[in-house]
């Protein structure tokens, strides 16, 4: 499993409410990346475009079945180490894009998370979980540009599709590490 942190820049930080988000969001992430209920949905994901044609694996996939995805997204420690990585990840503020573009990129992946979101109750610690795995998936390679007419499917891409599922397994346990906790000892 790979290391969240999070971070600070010298002039943006996390006030202690996002913190408390953003920790809940990283134990959310880390206990529904591995559970069956969420495997299960990423398994058997499938999608049709407006034609009605039914597919059976992530748009933007690279090539790799469901069950090829999830194995890169459970060995993504080696898949970093491989790229000259480090497998922490670090969480830092960001109003704006001049924040990112004036970041120097060092060997360990960041996670710029939107302080205006943090800041409003509908941006609960399971959209923290999302955010975590949307971006860990485009670091593994998963992109979500499409050709231009078909962005209607762009939500079937690796990363977006598996940060939904993700919504979607936490969702079951009302969004409440405690529901999520007792839920995933009870299945």
């Amino acid at each position: 499993m790979i290391t969240i942190k999070i971070g600070r820049l010298r002039n943006k930080f996390f006030t202690r409410e996002q913190k408390a988000k953003l920790e809940a969001g990283i134990d959310i992430y880390q206990k529904l990346v591995v559970h069956e209920h969420f495997k299960d949905l990423a398994l058997q994901y499938h999608w049709s475009n407006n034609t009605g044609r039914t597919f059976r694996r992530f748009l933007m996939s690279n090539g790799l079945s469901n069950s090829q995805v999830l194995q890169k997204l459970e060995n993504c420690e080696q898949v970093f180490e491989d790229l000259g990585m480090k497998n922490c990840f670090g969480l830092l503020p960001c109003d704006n894009r001049k924040d990112i573009s004036s970041f120097k990129m060092l060997a360990n992946p960041i996670i710029w998370m939107p302080t205006s979101c943090l800041n409003h109750n509908w941006f609960t610690p399971v959209h923290v979980a999302s955010l975590i795995l949307h971006e860990v998936m485009t670091y593994l390679g998963f992109t979500t540009k499409i050709n231009p007419g078909s962005e209607g499917d762009q939500i079937h891409t690796v990363p977006f599709a598996l940060g939904r599922l993700l919504m979607v397994s936490a969702h079951k346990w009302k969004n409440q590490i405690s529901d999520i906790d007792e839920s995933l000892a009870i299945i």
